[in-house]
């Protein structure tokens, strides 16, 4: 198990290496997507499997000490990252591959590290506004590195401000999120 202690140079480490990567690896992809079904019926498309190789090249230069738990590794790499007792990042290559097979600009690139078995660092990177939301656990959160204080927090679920994928959710709670009739 990893006794690193990430702080915000690690963090802005790591948000240059995704920011480089996407540049490389999305850019030539956006326009000419190709793309194949995943057995429960989600895309995956060449840029999807580019970036993630790329990223994982990279995070591995800086940081070698910390293993991949990458969405299109197989079902058996992921369980063997998963349940090791050594660091790893949790990485969607391209969150929201739908969108980008579309060229819908509604898409990222979502990265978390996980410690000891908890979330400790998360980046969430735009390619299309280039923006990069950052966060370090117990250290605070940042947009573009300008750190932001937490801003308050909705008392109730009816105040809250969400995007739902209804394509993985059971039917009964589609119908309970759409017609507020509890669950």
């Amino acid at each position: 198990m990893s006794q690193h202690s990430y702080q915000f140079d690690d963090l802005v480490a790591i948000e240059d290496i995704i920011r480089r990567v996407a540049r490389a690896s999305l850019e030539v992809y956006y326009h000419h997507s190709t793309a194949s079904y995943k057995t429960d019926g989600s895309i995956v498309t060449d840029a999807d499997l580019a970036m993630q190789t790329a990223l994982t090249e990279a995070l591995l230069e800086r940081f070698p000490e910390v293993r991949m738990l990458g969405e299109e590794i197989s079902e058996q790499e992921q369980k063997a990252v998963f349940t090791s007792d050594e660091d790893f990042w949790c990485l969607d290559p391209v969150d929201g591959t739908t969108n980008f097979h579309a060229t819908l600009p509604l898409f990222s690139v979502s990265l978390a590290l996980i410690s000891k078995g908890e979330i400790c660092l998360g980046v969430v990177y735009d390619p299309n506004r280039d923006e990069c939301f950052s966060a370090i656990k117990g250290q605070g959160f940042w947009v573009n590195r300008e750190k932001l204080e937490r801003p308050q927090q909705p008392a109730q679920l009816q105040q809250a401000i969400a995007f739902v994928d209804f394509k993985r959710l059971d039917t009964p709670l589609c119908v309970s999120l759409v017609t507020d009739t509890p669950y």
